[in-house]
């Protein structure tokens, strides 16, 4: 159908980033005010150690907005769907560019993909996992996950756009047999 290029999240990524910065840290401050003045549960509340301390660390441990589970909603639905969209965009990228997609980038590309079906796959021992359980959801956990997420898990991939490196069949496997342990 055509309806738009794939690499149309590549074209944008800059843009992208810097909308889901503002978004997250907009998001951040309503987290913070909302445990002040509506808090989702009574495991809420000021740490003493000051403002900045709770808006980083986060005020409250399982925030809902709307009926939604914030940290399920941010963590699993919104990083790892954002991830593997941006890596994908990124090989359009490169086909496009090149009119082909590289071993390494097809490599790099499988084994994203590989580990986010696995998080997908184990998706509820993930929310029994410490970060989920103790972590507070503020600027540490939130901004993170929506913002150094997929600037930082997919910046090789985004390397390999414009850099193709050819590492034949046996590297290749080799490098992608590795990769699966």
């Amino acid at each position: 159908f055509n309806l738009y290029s794939g690499s149309i999240i590549y074209d944008n990524f800059p843009g992208i980033l810097s909308a889901i910065n503002v978004f997250a840290l907009s998001f951040c401050l309503g987290l913070y005010l909302k445990g002040i003045i509506a808090p989702s549960t009574t495991d809420c509340g000021a740490s003493g150690n000051g403002v900045i301390f709770d808006f980083y660390w986060g005020l409250e441990l399982y925030p809902n907005v709307l009926g939604w589970d914030v940290k399920q909603l941010i963590n699993c639905r919104w990083s790892m769907m954002v991830w593997p969209l941006a890596i994908i965009s990124f090989a359009c990228k490169q086909y496009e560019t090149y009119g082909y997609v590289s071993d390494s980038m097809f490599i790099s590309v499988a084994l994203q993909l590989v580990y986010i079906a696995k998080f997908f796959w184990w998706e509820t021992g993930y929310l029994a996992s410490m970060d989920i359980m103790y972590d507070r959801a503020g600027y540490y956990i939130i901004w993170g996950i929506m913002c150094f997420l997929p600037c930082i898990y997919t910046c090789h991939t985004l390397f390999l756009v414009s850099r193709p490196v050819t590492l034949g069949p046996w590297l290749g496997g080799l490098v992608f047999l590795a990769g699966l342990i």
